[in-house]
């Protein structure tokens, strides 16, 4: 929008104005530092939050990534959730991760990221109350990722990232491809 600020007698020109997307990894392990580095290069704002603190490591991650390390029940005192565009799911703890699906499921963002296979995301999910995994199966993306192919930390990360990069431009998957 151009046009005159008539309180002021002066030319105005208004720029719609998104903020840079906001990704959370839920677990800092080895293959959380690559997702790091890509979403930074992209300009995501990025938060790391896991209950190890060997892992939760400044030097680990970019600079500007913020680091949570508390303990998985205290997500929610500590993150908020609905400020984050998207949350990947990556402990490679099981009892770590459905803590995580249960405190996304109540208060999430639109995208949901599981990493690993299906049977793995069922294990979970059957973990869960009927509501939570309701809440859940609309915005889970399990496994995360699309299918580029490669096995390492790297192209995974690139797999999740391409994933959550078309989701914010509106290119949706299947949920459970």
């Amino acid at each position: 929008y151009a046009g005159i600020d008539t309180a002021r007698g002066m030319a105005v020109l208004k720029l719609p104005y998104a903020p840079p997307p906001s990704l959370l990894l839920l677990g800092a392990g080895p293959d959380a530092r690559p997702v790091a580095e890509l979403a930074h290069f992209l300009g995501w704002r990025v938060q790391v939050f896991d209950h190890r603190a060997a892992l939760s490591s400044g030097a680990r991650f970019p600079p500007g990534t913020a680091l949570h390390c508390h303990p998985v029940d205290e997500l929610l005192q500590h993150v908020k959730l609905a400020e984050s565009g998207a949350v990947v799911i990556m402990s490679h703890h099981l009892d770590s991760d459905r803590g995580y699906l249960r405190a996304v499921a109540e208060a999430g963002p639109g995208y949901v990221g599981l990493l690993g296979p299906a049977p793995r995301r069922e294990k979970l999910l059957a973990g869960l109350t009927v509501a939570e995994s309701a809440a859940l199966r609309p915005r889970l993306r399990a496994p995360v990722g699309l299918d580029l192919g490669g096995r390492s930390p790297e192209a995974i990360a690139l797999s999740i990232v391409a994933d959550i990069h078309a989701w914010l431009h509106g290119r949706q998957r299947h949920h459970w491809e």
